[in-house]
């Protein structure tokens, strides 16, 4: 049994959900804005980076960012969600400045894990970061908290406002008086509840027993209760090392490039002597100048093209080869709206953006799916299907420290879940009747509500061998719109006159 400390911080600024494609890759659709790109600016707290960043679809305020620091907020410690998601941006200084959801909690059952969290939303009326003069949204608007789903802990580190009480065990330090006075908390103590901008508390919770293995949502809680909406949400992961039917265990060597952050890529660049700027005719993202490429690098789904902007040429296109597919992978995902955007899928629209998870055919998956905001959804994979399990035994004991590995559904492939609701599964390529045969290829993976689909929550999965090169993947063509029946009656009526 170990005590895991993690530190997260929460952070407001920009957020892009159609970073990868400014399309639909399912319907070609043409209603996602492509020109004139728009531009956001980028500024890190802890670091003071700060960037102008060309965006396609950034949601109309400012986001608020669960992000990893190291001990003490001393630097960043951004993880990609899923680094074999092929569609998933840098979650660094250099990219999104962190993820939605937030940081993944993991732990083992019996852990006990320690949050660190400090409220940095500094959010301004207009909702503009950048700039200095705009005055500050009132306290009470920018307090936080954090709530977790499926663990135990006291009251006191509930986090959900107006009901836990002060925690004795964390005084008010003079430095961070004011801020917590500003909120009317007058008392000496902290309250998980309510953290004020600027403002810090530590949240204890435990994973106890098997129960507690699979994953779970954790959210803000506090006064404003719509920040969830605003992206202040992330997931919890209890491992249970004794269920060796269900479980994966995520080494450095199972991740892309050994890192977190890594790519499902190899990049592999194509050189050309001279080249026309005429195939960028189609909607690109300029990425900015990259060492060796002086001119700019510009990306058309999973293509980056390489541009000499002073002559006007192209000279080389980066296509990538797929790695080795890793023997397990464990792939995270939460279906949920965001403020003025509607669905999305880890804080992204349509496919082409939305989470492409890259397996093998031998990979076993660890899926772990939950739902948030104010709809109902529906989890499909095409061509796979799968067993949900959970708790054997009769009495609640028995029932509490079995190993959580009995099927509870027969095969499913389409599971429907709520706001606040999380389930795990585990599919396994290359074992009969739970994926297709031959698994090779690319998966739709979607809400099978479909307005919910047709509106951007829909991503894939994409079973490779390994060392393929990265092709573009299916688009598909814009569908004419057909006329409407009473348009059409009324060309076909003819007139009449008295």
């Amino acid at each position: 049994m170990a005590t895991v400390d993690i530190w997260i911080q929460l952070e407001n600024h920009a957020w892009d959900v159609c970073p990868s494609l400014p399309m639909d890759r399912m319907t070609s659709a043409g209603t996602l804005p492509v020109s004139p790109l728009r531009l956001v600016i980028m500024h890190s707290p802890v670091t003071g980076m700060s960037r102008t960043s060309r965006v396609n679809r950034p949601i109309t305020t400012d986001a608020l960012i669960l992000r990893r620091y190291t001990t003490d907020w001393r630097s960043p410690d951004d993880r990609k969600v899923n680094p074999w998601d092929l569609n998933e941006p840098d979650p660094t200084d250099a990219g999104t400045m962190g993820t939605i959801p937030g940081p993944t909690i993991e732990c083992n059952v019996g852990d006990t894990f320690r949050i660190h969290f400090r409220n940095l939303d500094m959010r301004t009326t207009p909702a503009a970061p950048w700039d200095r003069s705009a005055a500050l949204i009132s306290e009470l608007k920018r307090t936080h908290s954090l709530h977790a789903h499926g663990v135990s802990f006291p009251t006191k580190y509930d986090g959900a406002y107006p009901l836990s009480p002060p925690d004795r065990d964390q005084p008010i330090e003079p430095s961070e008086r004011p801020f917590w006075d500003s909120i009317g908390v007058k008392g000496p103590y902290k309250q998980g509840d309510r953290v004020p901008p600027l403002g810090s508390f530590a949240y204890v919770w435990e994973a106890r027993g098997p129960a507690s293995a699979g994953v779970w949502i954790y959210h803000d809680h506090s006064i404003c209760d719509g920040n969830v909406a605003r992206g202040a949400l992330g997931l919890i992961v209890v491992h249970n090392p004794a269920d060796k039917l269900n479980e994966v265990d995520i080494t450095p060597a199972r991740l892309p490039d050994g890192s977190w952050t890594g790519s499902p890529l190899v990049p592999k660049s194509i050189p050309i002597k001279k080249g026309t700027l005429g195939i960028l005719d189609q909607p690109a993202v300029d990425h900015g100048p990259t060492p060796g490429h002086p001119g700019g690098t510009l990306r058309i789904g999973n293509v980056v093209i390489e541009v000499d902007k002073a002559m006007g040429w192209v000279t080389g296109v980066s296509l990538g080869t797929y790695r080795e597919p890793p023997d397990q992978a464990q792939f995270l995902l939460v279906f949920h709206e965001l403020e003025g955007m509607g669905m999305c899928i880890n804080g992204r629209q349509y496919l082409g953006n939305t989470p492409t998870l890259v397996a093998g055919a031998q990979t076993r998956m660890r899926f772990g799916v939950a739902g948030m905001g104010d709809a109902f959804h529906t989890f499909h994979i095409h061509g796979h299907r799968w067993v949900v399990p959970g708790p054997s035994g009769k009495t609640p004991t028995a029932i509490e420290q079995s190993p959580q590995t009995e099927p509870t559904s027969s095969f499913e492939d389409t599971k429907v879940f709520g706001p606040g609701t999380s389930f795990a599964f585990t599919l396994e390529e290359g074992t009969g009747l739970f994926r297709a045969d031959p698994p090779f290829g690319e998966w739709h993976m979607h809400c099978h509500v479909p307005m919910h689909m047709m509106h951007g929550m829909a991503g894939s999965l994409l079973v490779v061998k390994g060392g393929e090169l990265a092709m573009p993947l299916s688009e598909a063509r814009a569908v004419p719109r057909n006329r409407s029946r009473r348009s059409l009656r009324a060309r076909r009526r003819p007139s009449m006159s008295r």
